[in-house]
């Protein structure tokens, strides 16, 4: 009975916590904890009006980043830095592509479902790169050039044509179905141009020298130091050569260059632009010549051998930059 009561004994006071807590707080034999010593409480979550809502959390954090990033990526490419641009648009693409892939809806699916799923992604994806960003913005150009016999007086939408001058035909097309716009172009060709001018197309552009249009130089002839004459007599014409303050010539002469610019709204989608020119031949000779000069300041007028045409302009969002150099005088040059 003893030994039963004492066993009895035992289990009681397995029963009871090994480190019982005391009145004062502390265990049995060790000193009572102080109110300034105790731990600090843990802090209650804040009430559910101050959360914020998980839609918000989705919108901000797991899409914003992602649309973030593709949306500076369009920008990019619309300001023509194109390659950082598509970089940043497929980078912000594959996150937001990441994040679906670890939603509970799209984890639990069959493989052959997320297989379907993917292909259906790639190929819109695919499809308004092909379509969108990297679509083709061709170019073509066609020129002619001839010496043409007119008579004297002849006008030619409004060039005054003269004797040495020879034609200069220029045709620009957008074939495809988008039009281009902010259309920015230099023209050049292996003789002077001394007019060019717009004669057909549905694009309302100007054209200019690169130097400028300038008010023709005057001239007096003059006896030593007194005048001769009226000023601009045409029996005393002088050929102006400008150069700039370091003696490097700035264009053949007054009036011409070599170079013209063009610049449109727009080319809109299958359609051409087509210029007229004025061409002259100068005799470099007649550049060193000391007056008065042996050699003429014109040589006889011939047709234009090459056209050089650099272009740039805007097209679904995207810069686009199109050379043509040196296409030759009647052929049809493209680029695609």
């Amino acid at each position: 009975m003893a030994r039963e009561a004492q066993q009895r004994e035992r289990g009681r006071e397995g029963l009871l916590p090994r480190n019982p807590i005391g009145p004062s707080g502390a265990p049995p034999g060790r000193p009572p904890i102080s109110p300034d010593s105790a731990p600090p409480p843990t802090p209650e979550d804040p009430p559910d009006k101050w959360r914020r809502p998980k839609a918000l959390n989705y919108a901000i954090i797991r899409l914003g980043v992602p649309f973030a990033i593709a949306a500076l990526g369009i920008g990019l490419m619309m300001a023509d830095r194109f390659s950082y641009g598509v970089a940043l648009l497929y980078l912000g693409l594959g996150l937001f592509a990441l994040d679906i892939a670890y939603e509970d809806f799209f984890r639990n699916r069959s493989l052959p479902l997320k297989i379907v799923a993917g292909l259906i992604s790639a190929a819109l994806i695919t499809t308004i790169s092909v379509t969108l960003i990297f679509r083709a913005a061709p170019f073509e150009v066609f020129t002619s050039s001839s010496v043409p016999r007119y008579g004297p007086g002849s006008k030619l939408h409004g060039i005054e044509w003269l004797p040495r001058y020879s034609e200069l035909n220029v045709d620009l097309g957008n074939p495809s179905s988008t039009d281009y716009d902010d259309f920015d172009a230099e023209v050049t060709t292996d003789l002077v141009i001394n007019h060019l001018v717009q004669t057909g197309g549905l694009g309302n552009c100007k054209l200019d020298s690169i130097h400028g249009a300038n008010e023709p130089p005057h001239w007096q002839h003059m006896q030593g130091d007194q005048p001769v004459g009226p000023i601009d007599n045409p029996n005393w014409e002088y050929q102006v050569i400008p150069y700039d303050k370091n003696h490097k010539l700035l264009a053949p002469f007054s009036g011409a260059d070599w170079t013209y610019r063009i610049r449109c709204d727009k080319i809109p989608a299958n359609s051409h632009l087509t210029l007229l020119g004025a061409l002259v031949l100068v005799n470099p000779k007649a550049y060193d010549c000391n007056a008065p000069c042996p050699y003429p300041f014109f040589d006889p007028p011939k047709p234009a051998k090459w056209v050089t045409i650099l272009a740039r302009f805007q097209t679904s969002g995207r810069g686009r930059v199109k050379n043509i150099l040196r296409c030759q005088i009647g052929s049809i040059c493209k680029t695609e």
